[in-house]
């Protein structure tokens, strides 16, 4: 005859069922499944779609394939509960056996005794509750003497800091302990594979975590969702075990459902499936309520997965990546550095780079990563610094980085003793032979011999970065064959300045799609040249698909680094008919002026002189004065300029002149302009056909007026 045991455990915050026969346990998720129905129900059919349930008595009949009056039940838990049970079975053929005296009388000691435990258990509960936390644990520690939950409430208490001081040592020791007591019910499962999972009091292994997980489903909020989120997680690493993305995506979405976490993990579990547009709708839904779903949304927007490309959501999504996602702030740090979906932004950078430094705990891969970019911004001390950290804290590469910052402090012999070990380490990396190179090539150092040979070992190597110094060596000895050689070598090999230089080329001979091939790499890392050039040829009319948005937007990229010539170009464009905006201009010219470009220098003059709104006389003279030492334009317009301001007193003297004087600043203006015009008239090198024009037909006027009477009077 087989031995069916039910036992049925009920606290303040837990319910659990377990059914064994002859001690082989039964289905545990149909137990789980209906513990949390009153004790009548179990022997009914349930009415659930996606769950079957036959009723008790049918489902252990199939499970043993015996009829119920040929197996033994014994029922243990609480004394209620116990009557309820056998009140119910008797519908059913299910009687309590009967015992002797004796059997009844130690049945009786035991029920009574466990009775007190268990009174004592619930009022530990009812005190945990109320926040009684001393009479709590107390209530447990007696507890724990006969019954396991006590001591899993025990170590709750320790693993929550509830009325103890925070242990996970102690909670996962007291876990451990209820678990050689018994492993039957799932929330101890999930609390063993919380502590294996993340390293709780244990030494972190992420196999156990997830064979305890599996136990821990049908445990009470919020032991069984995180049971599924461990699962989840595990089979979305792959360790030890093979991938599964839909297992896992499945437990995840449980986890996402239940407890609105998990977000992250999940859309990450959708983008290695493919499911693109999934995780982004995941991700976008998920940064509700975890902010580290905002780093993987602004990649999304980066990548264009799941949505259309678009930097600038990218960019305000990776604003919003909380403090301590070290990955956020650095991808931040990054878009401030390259102007991705926003202004370039050096302050922003250090910024970030500063507080990284500060709160990073000794990672040595962080302070790695931190380090580049300061190497970016040329903060290469502070660079310097973090590398020698790393390297100490136990990281592998380094030490190209590091050669590279004493190179641009000129501490070349550092420089040399960090490349040689990096290329001890790495000999095939070609970089580190043009670094090498580059410590016996400087102001410093000067051996020439030397340089080429670590050049020429880096360009063997493939790297274009060693081609490329060797066509500058080249160029600065007028050796074209081994300058045109080692410049066809980078460009070949894809250094960007290669591709840059002749993307110009390309530019000026008017092929301008493969121009912008060539300029794009060199502008998108930041070269202010190339994103002038480029900017020029997405307006260029000889570009079929001319495209006025991208090329203001390159143009104002180097505008905004102080680029000169992409001021002046951008105060042109703004001052033509159909795109006019007079004050973009006059911004763009000014800007331009104040960083030394002649041309927009020449025209803030014109608008000073010409134009009402910007109207400053005195202002535009000076910038045309100190531009015609060296520019005949500004001569030219100077001249104009006065002729045209004066020729009143030159056509009719009397008429013009009625009740007026000329003033001692009159006089000095006439004076320069008889000055400019002699002086233009008698060396007219490098003036067009028109200019010598106009100069003679001033000369003639000026000379057949009464001007130099009036100025000498």
């Amino acid at each position: 005859m087989k031995k069916v045991t039910i036992m049925y455990m009920r606290g303040l915050d837990f319910v659990h069922l377990l059914i064994s026969i002859d001690g082989k346990k039964f289905n545990e998720d149909k137990t789980d499944f209906i513990s949390s129905e009153p004790i009548p129900d179990w022997f009914s059919p349930t009415e659930d779609d996606f769950f079957e349930w036959e009723g008790l008595v049918t489902e252990i009949e199939k499970y043993t394939n015996m009829q119920v009056a040929d197996l033994q039940f014994e029922f243990i838990g609480h004394e209620e509960d116990e009557k309820i049970f056998w009140e119910k079975s008797k519908d059913y053929g299910i009687y309590k056996k009967e015992k002797n005296k004796f059997e009844i009388s130690e049945e009786k000691k035991s029920k009574n005794v466990n009775a007190r435990y268990q009174k004592e258990l619930e009022q530990a509960c009812i005190n945990l509750e109320k926040k009684n936390f001393n009479a709590a644990f107390t209530g447990f520690k007696n507890a724990a003497e006969k019954l396991p939950m006590a001591k899993f409430k025990m170590g709750e208490m320790f693993f929550f800091g509830k009325g103890r001081e925070k242990s996970y040592v102690q909670a996962f020791e007291l876990f451990q302990e209820c678990e050689r007591e018994t492993k039957e019910f799932p929330e101890l499962n999930s609390a063993l594979a919380q502590c294996h999972y993340y390293g709780f009091g244990t030494e972190k292994n992420e196999k156990k975590a997830y064979k305890y997980a599996l136990r821990g489903f049908g445990g009470q909020k919020p032991y069984g969702d995180i049971a599924h989120y461990i699962a989840g997680c595990y089979l979305l690493s792959g360790n030890e075990i093979n991938k599964n993305l839909d297992e896992a995506i499945n437990h995840l979405k449980i986890c996402v459902d239940a407890r609105k976490c998990g977000f992250k993990e999940l859309g990450m579990a959708y983008e290695r499936k493919g499911e693109c547009e999934e995780a982004f709708n995941t991700y976008n839904i998920g940064v509700k309520s975890d902010k580290n779903c905002y780093y993987y949304l602004a990649k999304c927007y980066e990548e264009g997965k799941g949505t259309k490309q678009d930097s600038y959501k990218a960019y305000e999504n990776m604003k919003k990546v909380p403090d301590s996602d070290y990955q956020g702030k650095l991808a931040l740090a990054q878009y401030y550095l390259i102007g991705y979906g926003t202004e370039q932004n050096m302050d922003e950078v250090a910024k970030i780079c500063r507080f990284l430094t500060e709160n990073n705990s000794g990672q040595p891969e962080l302070l790695y990563k931190i380090a580049v970019i300061y190497i970016h911004i040329k903060e290469y001390v502070e660079a310097i610094k973090l590398l020698e950290e790393a390297i100490k804290l136990g990281l592998k590469n380094g030490k190209k980085e590091l050669g590279y910052c004493y190179i641009k402090i000129k501490m070349y012999e550092k420089a040399e003793e960090n490349l040689k070990q990096a290329a001890d380490n790495s000999p095939e990396d070609g970089e580190i032979y043009d670094y090498l190179g580059k410590c016996f090539f400087n102001d410093k150092i000067k051996d020439n011999s030397k340089a080429i040979e670590y050049f020429e070992k880096g360009v063997s190597l493939g790297n274009a970065d060693a081609a490329f110094s060797l066509y500058k060596y080249y160029s600065s000895i007028n050796d074209k064959k081994n300058k045109t050689k080692y410049f066809e070598i980078a460009k070949k090999n894809g250094h960007s300045m290669a591709k840059m230089i002749e993307g110009v080329n390309q530019f000026e001979k008017g092929n301008i799609e493969r121009a912008i091939k060539l300029l794009k790499e060199a502008a998108q890392k930041g070269n202010i040249k190339a994103q002038y050039y480029l900017g020029k040829c997405y307006l260029s009319e000889n570009y079929i698909q001319k495209d006025v948005y991208e090329g203001i937007r390159w143009l104002t990229k180097a505008a905004e680094r102080e680029y000169g010539r992409a001021c002046f170009e951008l105060a042109c464009f703004y001052g033509k008919e159909q795109y006019e905006d007079k004050e973009k201009s006059y911004e763009f010219a000014l800007k331009g002026a104040e960083i030394g470009n002649i041309n927009c220098q020449y025209k803030l003059a014109k608008y000073y002189l010409y134009l009402e709104e910007y109207r400053d006389e005195e202002n535009g003279l000076k910038i045309l004065r100190k531009l015609s030492k060296e520019f005949l334009s500004a001569k030219c317009l100077l001249l104009d300029y006065y002729f045209e301001k004066y020729s009143c007193w030159i056509y009719d003297i009397r008429k013009n002149n009625e009740g007026k004087k000329l003033t001692e600043k009159d006089i000095r203006h006439i004076k320069e302009m008889m000055n400019l015009c002699f002086e233009l008239k008698n060396n007219p090198d490098g003036l067009t056909k028109n200019q010598r024009n106009r100069i003679k037909c001033i000369s003639r006027k000026i000379a057949s007026s009464s001007l130099i009477f009036l100025v000498n009077k």
